[in-house]
């Protein structure tokens, strides 16, 4: 072979729920075509306006005890009751695995709006920031304040390098400046590195799982500069990214820390690992059936498969202070909005939990019976544990984690991806110029497919929007992709500067799909280019996607679900109106292969003509206007195509040859 082709897997037993875990990693430059899964290149964050790394005013100091640990239900940004900076900090809970509680707060080398930092290089630099609000630490040395809190590198996004790390540091009223008085950083794939500046100490962690596991770290705060009103502590993520100068598509970021059950108060002690808190630890399972969500119109056709009958629903929790407590257990179904269907509660009774230990329930209901009104709908299902009835803030703060809430939402797609990305997907290497991938789906009804929402990572500069490619719709043949039905040329990966946003294309027809077909929906690759396409890996839709390189379709070897949805609608009019416009072909510049068209300008006929004089013949002709939107095609041409109906400006003709194959785009005027 002319180039050499590197893949590293390594299994990973995930201690807490004993999953095994392939994890594959690097295809080098230059190698031939493979499938490829990247570390994450984006994080979404929704924009805040938040300042740079400098400490607020606040006129109020918070008491004793600070407690977050990131559980509250919707919650993507920092409490700002308890952070005054969260610069591009996400709360969430996909991103690490075997969280303490449910939901953590995730760092990377991202901005607010999901672009890498403008000072991003390769080199060390300071990346997301969360700040507390200033706390009132009047107190002395004999009152033993600890600062304790968790720490997981990688999870499901990218190991840290080894000059990284992430820093916490402490304010200091009196000296009005921040001190760097802890950090950790991974010095090899199973050594985790803690330092404690303030005591001058060192920690040394050897794992196997280092990135799917998290570590505590517990600090003493006995230093007078520190004990006052106005205290503050930030983290820092210094981080840095990799650039592939060959394919800056692939270029993408590392360095994802996980933060968990953040803890300062006093009267606590350096060999007390207990938390006074019981916490549900994981998010529920999905109670959907085949797919995450379906259209809202397709969804009543769908239900009697959509649900198990009779449904389990789970709730797993743990005990994290002392003693053993008595847990009373609750389950809820209700709808939203756009769904007709009763409030359904459950009690799954009282367990006594022992301190230290953990609790995986799974409780039966019937099948839930809910009917879709309209084109939107949602509904709820809620669990929750009842530990205690003490109004006291600090227990009110504990409660945050002892609720889990899970919508389900219906609009317009089916989808089999939970709409966040831990990493990036695509074909790269010599050969990928030819590349296919394609997903598999069904619809539970006839309906029309009329276009494709997709989720892209932002890459360095966002090089991977340089490359165009093809979006395709196939028919089944035995469980792979077969006949191409549809194909729309031009596409090319888009962003949105929000929160977990995808962007529409929509095709040039509908693709008129019956009910229970079977159907495949993915690109065309135009050139080698790594497009890096969202990749899922909460939800496993391994055995739906394929791709080809040129010769036969092969499964995915990747475990997760691509970030494709199809598109159904009655009509254009229900389409979203915010769709990514194709950008038809430049204008071919090979010699000898060029027709004519005249009159150009043109009113009414336009005549295509060889160099020879003799009549074009064209299987198809597409009008576009210079936004990219199609604007009329042209059947089995012969010659000429009459514009009588088209309105006055210019336009762009894509013409086919004989063959069904693009040969040329050109510019024409039109004055009707």
């Amino acid at each position: 072979a002319d180039s050499l082709v590197i893949m590293f897997i390594e299994i990973r037993k995930i201690t807490r729920c004993g999953l095994l875990f392939w994890l594959f990693m690097g295809v080098f430059p230059g190698a031939q075509a493979q499938e490829l899964l990247l570390g994450l290149s984006e994080i979404d964050i929704p924009e805040t306006k938040t300042s740079q790394i400098v400490k607020t005013k606040s006129i109020v100091n918070r008491q004793l005890p600070f407690v977050d640990d990131f559980s509250k239900n919707g919650q993507v940004v920092p409490d700002s009751k308890l952070w005054d900076n969260s610069r591009s900090v996400f709360v969430n809970n996909v991103y690490a695995i075997n969280p303490v509680t449910v939901g953590v707060a995730t760092f990377d080398p991202f901005d607010g709006k999901g672009k890498i930092y403008a000072n991003a290089s390769n080199s060390t630099f300071p990346a997301d920031t969360l700040t507390s609000a200033p706390i009132d630490l009047a107190y002395h040395p004999q009152d033993s304040i600890y600062l304790s809190f968790y720490i997981q590198p990688q999870g499901y996004g990218d190991m840290p390098e080894i000059n990284d790390s992430l820093s916490l540091e402490f304010y200091s009223p009196t000296e009005n400046k921040w001190n760097n008085v802890w950090s950790a950083s991974v010095i090899s794939t199973t050594e985790l590195l803690m330092s404690n500046h303030l005591q001058n100490t060192t920690t040394t962690i050897k794992h196997d799982s280092l990135g799917y596991n998290f570590f505590r770290a517990n600090i003493k705060i006995d230093k007078f500069e520190y004990l006052t009103g106005g205290f503050g502590f930030r983290f820092i993520n210094y981080a840095s990214i990799s650039v592939h100068t060959d394919f800056p598509g692939r270029s993408t970021a590392s360095d994802h820390w996980h933060l968990d059950y953040v803890y300062l108060d006093k009267n606590r002690h350096a060999d007390n690992q207990n938390i006074p808190d019981i916490a549900i630890i994981k998010e529920q399972k999905r109670i959907l059936m085949n797919y995450e969500t379906v259209p809202a119109v397709h969804f009543d056709v769908a239900k009697s498969e959509l649900f198990n009958n009779p449904i389990t629903l789970e709730l797993n929790y743990t005990n994290l202070g002392w003693g053993t407590k008595s847990v009373t257990r609750n389950f809820r179904l209700r709808s939203i909005y756009g769904t007709t269907g009763r409030t359904l509660s459950y009690s799954a009774g009282s367990e006594n939990i022992q301190d230290g230990s953990t609790i995986d329930l799974s409780y039966s209901i019937p099948q839930y019976e809910l009917s879709v009104d309209g084109d939107s709908a949602s509904f709820e299902l809620l669990s929750w544990l009842v530990t205690d009835n003490d109004p006291a803030d600090f227990r009110a703060a504990l409660r945050y984690n002892d609720t889990s809430r899970t919508v389900y939402t219906f609009k317009d797609y089916y989808a089999y991806d939970d709409g966040t990305a831990e990493n990036g997907y695509g074909l790269f290497g010599n050969g990928s110029s030819n590349g296919k991938v394609a997903i598999k789906f069904f619809t539970y009804m006839a309906d029309s497919l009329r276009g494709i929402s997709m989720y892209f990572n932002r890459a360095v500069n966002d090089a991977n929007e340089k490359h165009k490619f093809t979006l395709a719709v196939w028919r089944d043949m035995g469980g792979m992709p077969g006949e191409l039905i549809h194909k729309d040329e031009g596409a090319k990966p888009a962003f949105k500067d929000s929160l977990n946003q995808f962007v529409v294309y929509k095709f040039s027809k509908p693709v008129y799909l019956s009910k229970n077909e079977v159907f495949y929906v993915g690109w065309l690759q135009t050139d080698e280019g790594f497009l890096n396409v969202g990749f899922d890996r909460n939800r496993n839709s391994k055995d739906k996607a394929f791709y080809n390189l040129g010769q036969n379709w092969e499964p995915s070897a990747f475990d997760g679900s691509l970030m494709i949805r199809p598109i159904f609608c009655r009509t254009d009019s229900n389409f979203p109106s915010d769709y990514v416009e194709f950008e038809p072909e430049e204008e071919s510049g090979e010699s000898g292969a060029s027709f004519v068209a005249h009159p150009n300008p043109a009113r009414g006929i336009i005549y295509l003509s060889e160099h020879n004089n003799t009549p074009v013949n064209s299987s198809k002709i597409e009008l576009y206007a210079l936004s990219g939107k199609l604007v009329k095609v042209f059947e089995n041409v012969t010659g000429n195509i009459d514009l009588t109906s088209v309105s006055s400006g210019i336009y762009l003709i894509r013409v086919w040859d004989a063959n069904n194959r693009v040969r040329e785009v050109k510019k024409i005027i039109v004055v009707n």
